[in-house]
């Protein structure tokens, strides 16, 4: 399939219609069976995508509680039957339907569809919590700024099992080369889009990440502090890192005469990821932060003719598997690590320092406000329930009435007809 530039889609102004029939029972049957897809007509993007999902632990764990998801049953049905090895009562074709984009039968991008997906689970089951706004100030430690300008991300943005699984924060410093000023902004994200060098036949995902992160000057900048129009030198680190870290290799690229061309070049990425460069805590000080590669989607072939594959690990186990839509074959990690890789899926380690930049990134006030903000979560997942079983019930009741209407017309018009019989007689 085509790979495309990475724009995020909207969802529909009805996500929970369109979820009720997508979402159900995800993962919460334990085996070690792996199961294919069945390519529906340029499907591998989505296939390939569900693999990587099904695969991850936090979503298992989060949709193993069935009263969860309610109104998110087509996409856990399928990811149950993939586990069950129920392929084929899977409905591919709905879920295509996350946007409009994919419901035919054209080449996609499995980076667009994944961050159609991961929205539109987000939409269905977001709250809202009373968090404390972002204030500004130099005396407010670092740390602080971090913590509340999250909570007020949350407040705004809503927060879910796909914010607290695959978002994290970066801070931006930038300093003013006249006056010396530091201005911080935090901005939330989703993947990490390293570029690929294109005059290299070989780079390695830490350059790749540097080049990312490194810094850059920014010109004709107005700065607050000295009231002029400056150069300023921007850098950034990551305040709060994700459980689950997205990092999209941008293969596609498009050149000045509107020509996109593919990057063959090898990105050699490791199994074992270290962040912590990258990683600021409060004081300003390096945490530890490694991740473990748990899957890996491939694009083979050209821009123009291309296929998507999903590589992942089997849980509990150092075993890879490799899935072309319905055929499913053991692999190296030699094949994992190929120049065809495309989204590195790595999940987060139990081990990073809980006053630093840990999984959760956030401070004992931010955790306080998520749990009483999970609490009530449950309680409006609770309460979507009941609003679901009450429209089930009140369409019943519409169906009576319309018999009953209908049945009254009936007698009517037999009246009516023994009526008529009898004036004729």
């Amino acid at each position: 399939d085509e790979g495309s530039e990475i724009t995020q889609k909207s969802p529909s102004c009805n996500p929970l219609d369109r979820l009720r029939g997508m979402f159900g029972s995800i993962f919460t049957k334990k085996t070690s069976q792996s199961f294919g897809l069945p390519n529906i007509g340029n499907s591998c993007y989505m296939n390939a995508t569900l693999q990587c999902l099904r695969s991850t632990e936090e979503l298992k764990d989060f949709f193993s509680d069935r009263s969860r998801f309610i109104f998110l049953n087509e996409f856990g049905t399928a990811m149950n039957s993939m586990w069950e090895g129920r392929t084929r009562e899977i409905k591919l074709d709905r879920l295509k339907s996350v946007a409009a984009q994919f419901h035919g039968t054209s080449q996609e991008d499995c980076q667009e569809y994944l961050t159609a997906v991961l929205e539109m689970v987000h939409t269905a089951l977001k709250s809202h919590p009373n968090c404390i706004s972002c204030a500004s100030g130099d005396s407010r430690a670092l740390a602080t700024q971090a913590d509340e300008c999250w909570l007020d991300y949350l407040s705004s943005h809503g927060n879910s099992i796909v914010v607290d699984t695959f978002e994290g924060h970066i801070q931006t410093h930038l300093r003013c080369q006249q006056c010396n000023a530091v201005s911080k902004r935090f901005d939330p994200f989703a993947s990490i889009a390293t570029p690929i060098p294109n005059t290299k036949t070989e780079e390695s995902l830490h350059n790749c990440i540097k080049q990312f992160m490194s810094k850059e000057s920014i010109e004709n900048w107005g700065c607050q502090a000295c009231k002029n129009t400056v150069t300023v030198e921007r850098s950034i680190s990551i305040s709060k890192v994700p459980k689950v870290l997205l990092i999209h290799l941008k293969r596609f690229h498009q050149d000045t005469s509107g020509k996109r061309h593919k990057i063959e070049t090898f990105v050699n990425f490791p199994f074992e990821l270290d962040i912590s460069e990258h990683c600021q805590s409060g004081d300003g000080s390096q945490r530890r932060c490694v991740y473990d590669l748990f899957a890996v989607i491939h694009h083979l072939g050209t821009i123009s003719s291309g296929h998507y594959i999903a590589c992942c690990k089997d849980r509990g186990s150092d075993r890879w598997q490799r899935y072309d839509d319905e055929r499913v074959t053991a692999c190296s990690k030699d094949d994992v690590v190929a120049s065809s890789a495309y989204v590195l899926f790595y999940h987060a380690r139990d081990e990073p320092n809980r006053d630093g930049p840990n999984r959760d990134g956030v401070s004992t006030l931010s955790k306080s406000v998520q749990s009483e903000e999970s609490s009530l979560s449950d309680q409006n997942l609770q309460i979507r329930q009941l609003r679901a079983e009450l429209d089930t019930k009140n369409l019943c009741i519409e169906q009576l009435q319309q018999l009953l209407e209908e049945r009254d017309k009936e007698i009517e018009s037999f009246k009516n007809n023994c009526t008529g019989s009898k004036t004729e007689n």
